[in-house]
């Protein structure tokens, strides 16, 4: 598997992401880019992720890319999206979740591996905290 790319911050989404395709990780974090801790069954995720998720494929119609992904959860056009956006309303009266920042990391894979990456990303984090990521509904062709 190839390695996770720099976390940054979803408001300055890099341009060049919107070339690539993969999958991507978004987390909590403090404006600084400090991972805010998530309480889970598992244990306290301590990198904050509430979503794994991946980008289109180069070669199908939409040939949606990281980039877009990553847009569309933040302009709430992304189905976990809408979830967090209900949640907002609350994490933001909560002490430990006021202030929070959404940074996301990616990484770049071939077509034919993007949905295997996928799964594996997944079942490494249930594996980890027994259960999926907050904003993750379930697991890819479960």
């Amino acid at each position: 598997m190839m390695a996770w790319q720099p976390w940054f911050d979803m408001k300055n989404i890099p341009n060049e992401s919107y070339s690539k395709h993969g999958i991507y990780r978004i987390r909590l974090s403090t404006p600084e880019g400090k991972a805010i801790g998530v309480p889970r069954i598992g244990g306290v995720d301590d990198d904050g992720i509430l979503s794994i998720g991946r980008s289109g494929f180069r070669s199908a119609k939409t040939n949606r890319s990281l980039g877009t992904r990553l847009w569309e959860f933040l302009h709430k056009a992304h189905s976990s999206a809408y979830t967090y956006g209900l949640a907002t309303k609350s994490l933001v009266l909560l002490p430990a979740f006021a202030g929070h920042c959404l940074w996301a990391s990616i990484q770049e894979i071939p077509d034919d591996e993007i949905a295997v990456v996928e799964a594996k990303a997944l079942r490494k984090y249930f594996d980890q905290y027994l259960e999926l990521p907050p904003y993750n509904g379930a697991f890819p062709g479960r």
